[in-house]
């Protein structure tokens, strides 16, 4: 049996690729239709290469690495989207085996 949350497929695709660097998934949130990754504290280089291999770019607006999933807005100054779909923990989406 499987706990899955629903999420667009594109999204769910870049989710599971984060299953490849733990330090990454574990900061990782979904933000309307993209992935931002947020660290307390500066990655390690083998994480910071990964995201960047995977497509992810740096916001120094908002200290976060962004994943756009296929889906580009135009800017809007000062938006900030986590107001209006909240940000939800990764794992949340990624389907893993119940305990018990």
């Amino acid at each position: 049996m499987t706990t899955t949350v629903a999420v667009d497929p594109e999204t769910a695709v870049e989710l599971e690729a984060l299953r490849a660097c733990p330090e990454a998934l574990d900061a990782a949130r979904v933000v309307g239709r993209w992935v931002w990754v947020e660290f307390a504290a500066k990655p390690a280089e083998a994480t910071r290469e990964f995201l960047k291999a995977r497509g992810y770019r740096w916001n120094r607006t908002r200290s976060c690495w962004q994943h756009a999933c296929g889906y580009r807005t135009r800017q809007a100054k000062g938006y900030d989207p986590r107001t209006k779909y909240g940000a939800i923990r990764a794992a949340q989406f990624i389907t893993t085996p119940e305990e018990g």
